[in-house]
């Protein structure tokens, strides 16, 4: 049988090693380790950073090593380093967005009916919305925008309205790709230096872990380490890459919320 290696075992990486693993034999390296959900409550987090302690952005890692957190700037860039990648972190967001890809000819249909049928995608969520996200839903409706329930890749039946969703969900009832790992060979703790290329045939993976360093052979190599460590690997492999990176920007604005419902969900 043959041998595929996959760098990552995020949302591209996972999928991939799903896939192939009907097939051939499969390894998942990954740089981080095993996801574990910050158990602490919100309200503890909230302590702590009246505290005074809390003065960058950046140390919710001491809490959360598996959240991998970046400032460039004033943007603050958050991702995930450990088994499920950033998907463990993320809010369960399911939107489908290939209409550009349609417009040049890349039909993903049958693709997409798949992962529906597959994935637990649902707007099941919308019974939890509280009044005001009620009341701004149907204040759009009036006005003719036609907003739309945002899919989510969520169990509505588990869920337990904590408010966990970005640090860890403890019910599971959001999912992430380490389900769909569960019966596949995960190596830890590997962070991948560099590929070796010959021919234009990817070989080798050296890989450093602790203190040892690995080289893996493997008939197919995937590289799905992320926007951010994909390109490190390939430029360390000798395969340039353009000095451009693709984020979704989050604008969070703060308000005074007196006595607010925990339970609320929007």
């Amino acid at each position: 049988m043959k041998k595929v290696i996959v760098i990552g075992s995020g949302a591209g990486g996972a999928m991939a090693a799903h896939m192939l693993a009907k097939k051939f034999e499969v390894t998942v390296l990954e740089a981080g380790k095993e996801f574990k959900p910050l158990s602490l409550p919100l309200e503890k987090l909230a302590m702590f950073r009246k505290t005074g302690l809390y003065f960058d952005e950046r140390m919710i890692q001491l809490l959360l090593p598996s959240m991998r957190i970046d400032k460039q700037q004033e943007m603050v860039m958050v991702y995930g380093r450990g088994v499920g990648g950033t998907t463990t972190l993320a809010t369960g967001n399911a939107v489908r967005a290939d209409k550009g890809l349609k417009a040049i000819g890349i039909n993903l249909d049958e693709e997409f009916d798949e992962l529906y049928r597959e994935l637990p995608i649902t707007t099941d969520h919308q019974r939890y919305w509280s009044p005001i996200t009620k009341r701004t839903f149907q204040v759009m409706q009036q006005l003719g925008m036609d907003p739309q329930p945002m899919p989510k890749l969520l169990r509505p039946g588990s869920c337990r309205l904590c408010g966990h969703c970005s640090i860890g969900c403890p019910t599971l009832a959001k999912w992430d790709t380490r389900e769909l790992l569960k019966d596949i060979k995960v190596l830890t703790g590997c962070k991948v230096t560099h590929i070796d290329i010959t021919n234009h045939t990817a070989q080798k993976v050296h890989v450093t872990r602790g203190l040892q360093h690995l080289t893996l052979e493997a008939d197919v190599i995937i590289v799905a380490a992320g926007g951010y460590g994909t390109p490190d690997i390939l430029r360390a492999s000798g395969i340039d890459c353009q000095p451009t990176l693709f984020v979704d920007p989050v604008l969070c604005v703060a308000a005074l919320w007196r006595k607010p419902d925990r339970t609320a969900s929007c």
